[in-house]
C-alpha cells in the first residue's frame, strides 16, 4: 500500500468514526461497543448538518462541515455524560459486560476483526490499485464522483439538494447521498483528490465498519462461544458477492457503505431485546433507530435488507420468549405471525407508494434461467460471470444445520433462505411477483446476491468454527491411537525402572503432557481449516463448464478489479495529464463540450474540469434541455454557420471541446457503452479546419478547441 493511501485510509478513518465515538462514548460508558458503532451516528451527524447549512444559506468547505460534526458530537457525548451522572453515584452502571452479552475482551476480537478484513483487503483490493489516486472505469462511478466534487466545489452538502452539476446551477434534487458526503468532507481534508477519498473510504467501509459490525453481531448471537466469534473473523469479508462485487459492478459504492451498516445496526436491535429495562434498552432502541437512518442516507435498500434480518429475529424472539405475557405457545405464534404478517403488509404498501415506482418499476434484464439461478446462489458466486466458493458453500451448509440443533439461531437460516428466494426471484423471474419480491434492489441480482451473501456471514462463521472442531476432533483421534501403540512398551520400561515407586510424579507428567497435546490438536485443527480456507478460497486458474469459465470467486474479483482500476484503459493516465493541463488554459466559469465515452465521463469527477456530458448515456444525462442537448452533440461542428448553435453555447456557457480520442483513430481507448456514432457527430466531427474553432492544445490524439462562436 502507498504511504499516500495509508494516510488518506488514516484520514478517512477519522472522518466516519471520530465524531460518533465522540457522542457515543458519553452515552454507552463503553469504549469498544461506542467505537465500533461510530460510523452510525457519524453519518447521519454530517448529513443533517449538511441540510442544515445548506437550507440556511452558507457554503462552507468539507473540513469546516467535519469540524462542526466533532462538535455536534462531542456536545452529544457531554449530554450523555450529565444523563448518567443525573441518575446519582450509586447508580447501576449501563451496557455492562453481562447486559450486552459481550465477552470483556472485546477489544481483541475487533482487532482480530480487522486484521483478518485487511488481510484479504490487501490480497483482492489494494494490490490491485493501479496507484493511490486510480478509480474503476465503470457508469456509475461517473455519477458518484461528479455528486462528490459538486458538493467541494459549491460547499454545499445537502443530500435535499443533490447533482452532478450544482457547479453548473443545477438546483438538484433528494438522493441518498450520504457516502457522497463523507467522501466529500475526506477528499477536501486530502486536497480534493476525489479518487484518493474514495479508494479510502471503500477501504474503512471492507477493512473496519463491516467486520466490527459482525463482530458486535455474532458476540450478541454466539453467548459466549468464542470459538465461534473467533471464526467469524475469517469469513467476514470473504464473500466475493458481498462485499466484493460492489466494487466491480457499478461502482455500488452507496450500496457497499449502506449494507456495511447492517450488522452493527442489528447487534443493536438485538441487545435491544435482550437488554433488561433500566440496562439501557431505551438508549439501545434510540440508536437502532440512528442505525437505521445512516443506512437510508446511504441507500433505501439496506432498510429493507435490514428489515427482513429483524422480523426474522423478532418473531424468533417472541416463539423463545419466556415472558409471562407469552408463556401460552399459541399466544406467541399468534404474535409472531402477527408480526410477519404486518412486516409483508408493510412491504406491499411501501411497493405501491409514488416515492419507490421509480425504484421498483425497474426493468433489468433476466441473467440465468431458474436452476442455474438456484444453483449460483448456493454456490455464492451469484453472477453469470462465475466465481465459485466451494468452501464457503460447505460451511454455510453446515452452519444450517448447527442452527437446527440451536432453536434460537433458527432466524438465521430463515433469512438466509428468504434472501436466497429473493435473489432467484430477481435473476430468473419476471413479471409483477418479481418486482414486489426484488424491485427494491432495482431487481438486481447482484445487490440481492450482496444482501444474501451478507445473510450468510453469521451461518458461515458457525459453520467454520464447527469445521474446525471436526478437524480438532480428527487431530485428536490420531494422537490418542499414537498414545495407544506407544503406551504398552513404555508402561513396561517404566516398570522395570522405577520398580514400586510412586506413579504421583508420573501422574503429573502426563496431565501436563496430556494438556499440551490437546493444544497441539487445536492449534492442528486451526491450522487446517485455515490452510482449507487459503487454498479454496484463493485457487488460481479456471476451467471451462458449459459456456462459461468458472474461476474461484475471490481470485475472479481480484482480476476485475485489476482490470478496473488500470491507467490504460478508457481515462488513461496520458489523458489525465492532458486534461490537467488544459484546466491551466481555460477560465474556471465555462462548461466544455465533450464525447463521455472517451474517457471524459470521469474528467470532472477526478480533475474538476466542467465537461458538459458526464455519464456513459445516449445524450450525456445533463440538464441541458434535449433539444439544445441534442443540438449541441449533433450540430456543434456548424458552430459558425448555425445560429442556433451559437445561441445555445452563448446561453449555456460553453466554450471549449474536448477530445480525448479521434473518431477515425485506430488506436482508441475508449468504451462502447451507450455510444452510437451519430448521436456525437457535431462534436467528434470538430477538427483543426473546422470554421470556428481555435486549437488551443493538441498531442497525439488528444485535443482541446475553444468555439470562437462562444466568445
Amino acid at each position: 500500500m502507498e504511504p499516500v493511501l495509508i494516510a488518506a485510509v488514516l484520514v478517512c478513518f477519522v472522518v466516519v468514526f471520530a465524531p460518533g465515538y465522540l457522542c457515543l462514548q458519553g452515552l454507552l460508558r463503553r469504549h469498544d461497543v461506542a467505537f465500533a458503532c461510530a460510523p452510525l451516528v457519524t453519518l447521519p451527524l454530517l448529513t443533517l448538518l449538511g441540510v442544515a447549512f445548506d437550507a440556511a444559506g452558507a457554503s462552507l468547505p468539507g473540513a469546516a462541515l467535519f469540524g462542526a460534526a466533532l462538535l455536534a458530537g462531542v456536545g452529544l457525548g457531554a449530554a450523555g455524560q450529565l444523563s448518567w451522572r443525573a441518575r446519582g453515584a450509586h447508580a447501576r452502571p449501563r451496557f455492562s459486560p453481562a447486559a450486552l452479552n459481550l465477552p470483556p475482551d472485546l477489544g481483541k476480537f475487533l482487532a482480530l476483526y480487522a486484521l483478518a478484513a485487511l488481510v484479504v483487503t490487501t490480497v483482492v483490493l489494494l494490490v490491485n490499485l493501479d496507484g493511490a489516486s486510480s478509480f474503476a472505469r465503470r457508469d456509475d462511478s461517473t455519477v458518484h464522483l461528479s455528486y462528490v466534487r459538486a458538493f467541494l466545489d459549491t460547499g454545499r452538502f445537502s443530500t435535499l439538494s443533490a447533482s452532478s452539476f450544482l457547479d453548473a446551477g443545477s438546483p438538484g434534487g433528494y438522493y441518498p447521498a450520504a457516502w457522497h458526503v463523507v467522501t466529500a468532507v475526506t477528499a477536501s481534508l486530502l486536497s480534493n483528490n476525489v479518487a484518493l477519498a474514495t479508494n479510502a473510504l471503500a477501504v474503512v467501509c471492507i477493512a473496519a465498519v463491516l467486520p466490527w459490525g459482525l463482530c458486535l453481531l455474532h458476540a450478541a448471537l454466539f453467548d459466549h462461544d468464542r470459538r465461534t466469534l473467533a471464526w467469524g473473523a475469517l469469513v467476514a469479508v470473504a464473500f466475493s458477492a458481498f462485499p466484493w462485487s460492489f466494487l466491480v459492478k457499478g461502482q455500488l459504492l452507496p450500496n457497499l457503505l449502506s449494507f456495511s451498516l447492517i450488522p452493527a445496526t442489528m447487534f443493536l436491535l438485538v441487545s435491544s431485546v435482550k437488554t433488561r429495562r433500566g440496562e439501557g434498552k431505551a438508549e439501545l432502541a434510540l440508536l437502532t433507530f440512528a442505525g437505521v437512518v445512516a443506512i437510508a442516507l446511504c441507500h433505501p435498500n439496506g432498510v429493507f435488507a435490514l428489515g427482513i434480518w429483524a422480523v426474522a429475529f423478532l418473531a424468533s424472539a417472541v416463539l423463545c420468549s419466556q415472558a409471562p405475557a407469552l408463556r401460552s405457545k399459541p399466544r406467541r405464534w399468534a404474535l409472531a405471525a402477527c408480526l410477519i404478517v404486518g412486516a409483508c403488509a408493510l412491504w406491499y404498501v411501501c411497493y405501491r407508494l409514488p416515492f419507490f415506482q421509480g425504484v421498483v418499476g425497474y426493468e433489468q434484464e433476466n441473467v440465468l434461467t431458474l436452476p442455474r439461478a438456484i444453483l449460483g446462489g448456493l454456490s455464492f458466486m451469484f453472477a453469470k460471470w462465475g466465481g465459485l466458493q466451494p468452501f464457503l458453500s460447505v460451511v454455510v451448509l453446515i452452519g444450517i444445520i448447527d442452527t437446527v440443533r440451536k432453536r434460537r439461531l433458527r432466524w438465521l437460516s430463515i433469512s438466509f433462505a428468504a434472501a436466497l428466494g429473493i435473489y432467484v426471484a430477481s435473476a430468473a423471474l419476471s413479471g409483477e411477483v418479481r418486482h414486489i419480491l426484488s424491485g427494491f434492489w432495482y431487481t438486481d441480482h447482484y445487490r440481492t446476491g450482496a444482501m444474501t451473501a451478507l445473510f450468510a456471514i453469521p451461518l458461515a462463521a458457525l459453520g467454520t468454527s464447527c469445521l474446525a472442531a471436526f478437524f480438532t476432533s480428527l487431530a485428536q483421534k490420531a494422537q490418542r491411537r499414537l498414545q495407544t501403540q506407544k503406551a504398552a512398551p513404555d508402561n513396561d520400561a517404566d516398570a522395570q525402572r522405577h520398580g514400586g515407586e510412586s506413579g504421583e510424579t508420573d501422574g503429573a507428567a502426563e496431565g501436563r503432557g496430556g494438556a499440551r497435546a490437546s493444544k497441539g490438536c487445536r492449534i492442528a485443527g486451526c491450522l487446517a481449516t485455515l490452510c482449507l480456507f487459503g487454498v479454496v478460497q484463493f485457487l488460481p486458474g479456471s476451467i471451462p463448464v458449459s459456456d462459461q469459465m468458472i474461476s474461484m470467486g475471490l481470485p475472479r474479483i481480484a482480476a476485475s478489479l485489476k482490470a478496473l482500476y488500470s491507467w490504460d484503459d478508457i481515462y488513461t493516465a496520458d489523458e489525465q495529464a492532458f486534461v490537467q493541463e488544459a484546466l491551466a488554459r481555460i477560465d474556471g466559469e465555462s462548461l466544455v463540450a465533450n464525447v463521455p465515452q472517451d474517457g471524459s465521463a470521469w474528467a470532472y469527477g477526478t480533475d474538476g474540469i466542467d465537461v458538459l456530458f458526464r455519464r456513459c448515456a445516449d445524450n450525456g444525462s445533463n440538464d441541458l434541455p434535449p433539444e439544445t442537448n441534442e443540438l449541441i452533440r449533433t450540430r456543434l461542428d456548424k458552430a459558425a454557420t448555425d445560429p442556433a448553435v451559437q445561441a445555445a453555447v452563448r446561453d449555456y456557457g460553453i466554450r471549449y471541446v474536448l477530445l480525448l480520442d479521434e473518431a477515425s483513430g485506430t488506436d482508441r481507448t475508449v468504451t462502447d457503452k451507450r455510444y452510437t456514432p451519430e448521436n456525437w457527430a457535431g462534436i467528434e466531427g470538430v477538427t483543426e479546419e473546422t470554421p470556428g474553432f481555435k486549437l488551443l492544445m493538441s498531442e497525439g490524439d488528444m485535443h482541446l478547441y475553444e468555439i470562437e462562436a462562444a466568445g
